[in-house]
């Protein structure tokens, strides 16, 4: 009898064991294509190392509980060494969590590692890592800088040489997107903090949704899985100190440098990422326990506090002692509607040509985008409010004769389709900062050809920067003429794009043309300027300013032409917002007023 004990307690010992290594097993999923992390980036120097060993461990899982209770399915871990790091995703496998394994080991913004022994290191840092749940992707660096990306490069050919079908990431900042998506990372992330208490981040004339949007498109053009690095804290620059609640306190001389986002804004950078075509987003940072420094030197910004202000906002998103934040709510709240919808997300591109766009409220981050499925063909329609309203806003957007029926992807019901000929009209209530996916019924017979011309070509350039010995500068594109005349010093000067669409486009319906003026930030060439306005028949026909970096406008007439303005932003300042393409999308049949289909 003892012995048949002995042996069905063995037995289940063995079975716990094979459920408990099946369980890990089973989690270890983020090597999955369609896998879309929803997370949160955690600075390992910050894994309560002021405690205990056990004490530390019981906290970090106390903090991933309530991470997964909150819908975080990923973690973007830093400057942790390998050993660590692997006992933190061992944990975190349990409630569904992976990591970005940025580690300490792999850190390529440092030199000795970018330019050290490769082979060694990956092989010592996967033995450590062992039988730990494979990271999402492995990060290498911090921010790596474009003057050392070809360094970069040769790390990531390293991994792909001695690690096959291990993923390699980092994370960019905006100037350095197109540099990184040429070093062969399976997977780019995009950093953009666009809250600023001291200017806009990008430039006076970029405002924090436009310089969000922008780097956003600029990394999904660059990878084929491009994710986003959000902001989710405050930063002083300058003496500070923090009140009971934990909150930052800016004292004189010091500097609103990165402002804590609310909780729309909080919710807008994720819903626009993913309009964008993001196919994942973190939140700088989780836990950030810096403490009172009101002896700091002051800030050397222009824009100061003179006097003790007080932010009445937390540093994190969460609070040292793990108290969650509105701010925290919100990411919260936004992951526990996406993590329905990443099986459709997930495989979703942006459409080629402009398909929606908004009509009413233009601008301030309101954003209609039409998405397409490779293999499906079919297509869907994200909706994103503005941050700015305290409001519930009706937002009426305008869209592609193509287009006949709208559904709700997050309540099933079925929104109104008007006609507003050429095109189509829906109207759409949602609180700031909201998002919403619609899946389109379509006509599959009047979809739009696509026609684009990139200002982004050797050639454009050459002719564009260099000119002529008279100071007019001509670049004759694929569709139409670039003319500018300048002093060849950029102090002043006019550009005009013109476009003879009859030309290109033949014999045109009434209305049957969608134009969207395209713009992403590029380095070179520096003269390109951010300024555009469309004209109908050679008169001004609607003007965009150098913000709106999603706006088209219907056109019926013969010329389209934008002015481009070559004036930098200021005395030694780099100028923002270069045009990079322009897009035409035209349809063969417009709607008719009475509903009809020509």
């Amino acid at each position: 009898m003892k012995n048949r004990i002995r042996y069905l307690i063995l037995m289940g010992l063995i079975l716990l064991v094979g459920i408990s290594v099946n369980k890990v097993a089973s989690q270890s999923v983020p090597r999955r294509p369609d896998f879309f992390p929803l997370g949160v980036y955690w600075i390992g120097t910050y894994t309560f190392n002021d405690s205990p060993s056990s004490e530390r461990w019981r906290q970090i899982d106390k903090a991933l509980d309530d991470l997964a209770q909150h819908h975080v399915n990923a973690i973007w871990l830093t400057k942790l060494p390998a050993a660590e790091g692997a006992e933190f995703a061992r944990r975190a496998a349990q409630r569904n969590i992976y990591l970005v394994a940025s580690l300490e080991e792999l850190q390529g913004h440092r030199q000795n590692i970018r330019r050290g022994n490769h082979p060694r290191l990956i092989a010592n840092t996967l033995r450590t890592w062992s039988n730990a749940p494979p990271p999402i992707a492995w990060g290498l660096g911090d921010e790596p800088k474009t003057e050392y990306m070809n360094e970069m490069a040769a790390f990531v050919r390293a991994w792909k040489t001695r690690a096959p079908g291990e993923p390699v990431t980092a994370v960019v900042s905006a100037r350095d997107v197109f540099s990184a998506g040429k070093a062969g990372f399976d997977i780019l992330c995009g950093n953009m903090y666009p809250f600023y208490g001291n200017g806009y981040s990008l430039g006076a004339e970029v405002p924090p949704w436009a310089a969000w949007l922008m780097v956003t498109r600029n990394t999904v053009s660059q990878n084929p899985l491009p994710w986003m690095m959000a902001q989710g804290f405050q930063y002083p620059e300058g003496p500070y100190e923090l009140d009971e609640r934990n909150h930052i306190v800016y004292l004189p001389g010091s500097a609103r440098f990165w402002v804590m986002p609310t909780p729309a804004q909080i919710k807008w950078q994720a819903w626009s990422a993913i309009a964008t075509g993001s196919k994942g987003l973190f939140y700088f940072t989780y836990r950030w326990p810096i403490e009172s420094n009101p002896q700091a030197p002051p800030t050397r910004y222009p824009v100061v506090v003179r006097e003790r202000t007080n932010s009445n906002a937390p540093k994190a998103l969460v609070y040292d002692d793990l108290r969650p934040t509105p701010q925290y709510e919100a990411v919260g709240e936004t992951f526990g509607k996406l993590e329905k919808l990443t099986p459709v997300l997930a495989p979703l591109k942006p459409v080629p040509g402009p398909e929606a766009w908004v009509t009413n409220p233009v601008g301030n981050g309101t954003i209609a985008n039409v998405l397409l499925h490779p293999q499906t063909k079919k297509r869907y329609l994200i909706l994103v409010a503005s941050y700015d309203s305290k409001e519930e806003q009706t937002i009426e957007i305008a869209m592609g004769p193509h287009i006949k029926g709208l559904k709700s992807l997050i309540n099933g019901n079925v929104v109104e389709v008007d006609v507003a000929a050429p095109f189509r009209k829906a109207t759409v209530i949602l609180p700031p900062g909201e998002g919403e996916v619609f899946e389109c019924e379509v006509d599959e017979d009047n979809l739009p050809d696509v026609y684009s011309d990139d200002f982004t070509s050797d050639k454009f350039i050459k002719d564009s920067v260099n000119g002529t010995a008279n100071g007019v500068e001509r670049f004759v594109s694929i569709y139409g003429n670039w003319l500018s005349a300048t002093d060849r010093n950029q102090k002043g000067s006019q550009a005009f794009l013109t476009y003879d669409i009859d030309r290109l486009f033949g014999a045109m319906p009434p209305g049957g043309i969608r134009m969207l003026l395209y713009s992403g930030y590029s380095n070179t060439p520096r003269e390109r300027g951010a300024f555009w306005s469309g004209s109908k028949d050679g008169q001004q026909y609607t003007a965009l300013s150098s913000n709106q970096f999603d706006i088209g406008i219907p056109f019926w007439g013969r010329y389209l032409k934008v002015q481009l303005s070559q004036i930098p932003s200021g005395l030694g300042a780099p100028r923002q917002g270069y045009l990079r393409r322009i897009t035409f999308s035209q349809w063969k049949r417009p709607v008719e007023a009475d509903g009809s289909i020509e």
